[in-house]
């Protein structure tokens, strides 16, 4: 029909919808009421901020996820209490499967994936003392894939 519009990324079934919306959003929210000082890093994504076809609900929690940080930051800091999100890129996880990592690394302007171990360090940097006067900070360990708008100009990524 003339005028109408493909929903078809924000189809989910309601089950999946919570669940991808739950697990970065409440669940920082209840290991913030545990947290009793100190520092709360959240890991973010590029899909924040850079959308891609059919990830509408992950990107959202993402999206959601950097302004609860945010938030975080600005209601915790008088109980000195930091809180930082990391924007991460390609890692070597199961995010982007091995099987499409040809098509994403030309795409990376480091030209690699990242590793669970750079994540780990920098997560480690912002828990140290080097970092107790930043809160609210997006920092995004992406390979460079943040200053492109990689998604948008590569869509079968």
């Amino acid at each position: 029909m003339k005028g109408m519009i493909s929903m078809r990324a924000l189809v989910l079934k309601n089950t999946e919808t919570l669940e991808v919306m739950d697990v970065p959003l409440r669940s920082t929210g209840r290991a913030t009421d545990a947290a009793g000082g100190g520092k709360i890093v959240n890991i973010s994504s590029v899909h924040a901020t850079d959308p891609k076809r059919n990830f509408a609900h992950y990107s959202s929690s993402k999206a959601g996820l950097e302004m609860l940080s945010k938030c975080m930051a600005l209601e915790l800091a008088a109980r000195d209490i930091q809180a930082n999100s990391i924007i991460v890129g390609a890692i070597g996880t199961e995010m982007p499967p091995p099987d499409r990592q040809a098509i994403v690394i030309p795409a990376v302007p480091a030209a690699r994936i990242g590793t669970v171990e750079e994540i780990a360090r920098f997560v480690a940097f912002l828990c140290s003392h080097s970092c107790d006067y930043m809160t609210g900070a997006s920092i995004a360990v992406d390979g460079g894939l943040t200053t492109l708008g990689f998604c948008a100009s590569r869509p079968e990524l």
